[in-house]
């Protein structure tokens, strides 16, 4: 084989090994992007049943500080308000930071944890935290808040 041939293949093998890992990566999907449109669809649903005081009068977009995918997994991290702008917290959404784990399925993304509270978790709550927390969940997509108290539970 010639020199140029065996330096295309190496090139060539070097690209589908990068390739591998780059879709391995951890990545933030762009505002606008089916992926980011399809995590905060499921989310609205989530919230909607799971943390509104009273019936929403218009729709909910996101603040979000964190949304992070490696795989088939995501991690957010975000506050709801209304899509006009406007504040829902406090009226008719509870007032908390989201903290949501989701796994992507064959009917799209769906809630496997919640991480949303209003105070820190003392030694035995995040015992159980853990332990209910699904095993194949990478936790280096969550906040390193969350990742440190993961880290110290013995």
């Amino acid at each position: 084989m010639c020199q140029s041939m065996r330096l295309l293949t190496v090139i060539l093998g070097l690209l589908t090994i990068s390739s591998a890992v780059f879709a391995q990566g951890i990545h933030t999907p762009l505002p606008g992007s089916p992926e980011r449109q399809a995590v905060c669809d499921t989310l609205r649903t989530y919230v909607a049943a799971n943390y509104t005081l009273k019936r929403l009068p218009k729709p909910i977009v996101f603040k979000i500080d964190s949304i992070r995918i490696q795989g088939d997994y995501c991690h957010f991290e975000g506050i709801p308000l209304f899509k006009d702008g406007s504040d829902a917290i406090g009226v008719y959404v509870y007032d908390i930071v989201l903290n949501i784990c989701l796994e992507r399925g064959g009917d799209g993304w769906m809630v496997v944890y919640d991480l949303s509270r209003t105070d820190v978790p003392s030694d035995q709550e995040m015992r159980e935290i853990k332990e209910g927390f699904p095993s194949d969940f990478p936790t280096s997509l969550l906040s390193k808040f969350w990742r440190d108290k993961f880290n110290s539970v013995r």
